[in-house]
């Protein structure tokens, strides 16, 4: 069975547009237009037999991996196609965004939490990285995510004493990134 990470229902007002699919991956996976097209195929299927609206189904991969995805991008970058065959196959494009990769100008563009993340991912090798000095909104979220993708325990203790220090004031806390590498202070 295979499980989507996110699926997210976008409309324009009162009416459903499209389903946005999200899949975040911290390596690469050749085999992404294959298991896209699953979920993809999934999300269709649901519809169909729930007698919902049809509308399109959009899948973006987030890759916060430190590599660029250089495989395949489309199911027919996966074979060797002869020139017979090509027209008869059909094709499966997947949408990647690396995260790591994506230049300032884009990052600056960001207005949630999602440009301190990409800002992280951006300049995590980057011994001289200096932060800005932008509040996390959404604390327990952004430190999940943090230690899912680099795998670093400091992350729940952070989380743990945020949530104390939450409780102990009954409200919010505010969490800035100080230092480099992802060292947080409030």
């Amino acid at each position: 069975m295979q499980r989507r990470d996110i699926l997210k229902e976008y409309g324009s007002g009162r009416f459903l547009v499209a389903s946005l699919g999200i899949e975040n991956q911290s390596t690469i996976d050749s085999d992404m237009p294959v298991r896209v097209m699953g979920y993809d195929y999934a999300a269709y299927r649901d519809q169909i037999n729930k007698s919902k609206k049809r509308v399109p189904v959009i899948t973006i991969i987030l890759n916060f991996s430190r590599t660029e995805w250089k495989t395949p991008l489309s199911l027919k970058d996966m074979f060797h196609l002869s020139e017979d065959l090509d027209p008869f196959v059909q094709d499966y494009k997947i949408h990647v965004f690396n995260i790591a990769f994506l230049p300032k100008e884009v990052r600056n563009q960001f207005t949630s939490d999602f440009k301190i993340v990409a800002d992280y991912f951006a300049k995590r090798d980057n011994p001289d990285y200096q932060p800005d000095t932008q509040a996390i909104k959404h604390v327990e979220g952004v430190l999940e995510m943090f230690r899912v993708f680099t795998d670093d325990m400091r992350y729940d203790m952070i989380k743990s004493d945020v949530i104390e220090k939450k409780n102990k004031r009954r409200g919010s806390v505010d969490v800035y990134i100080r230092r480099p590498y992802g060292e947080f202070g409030n």
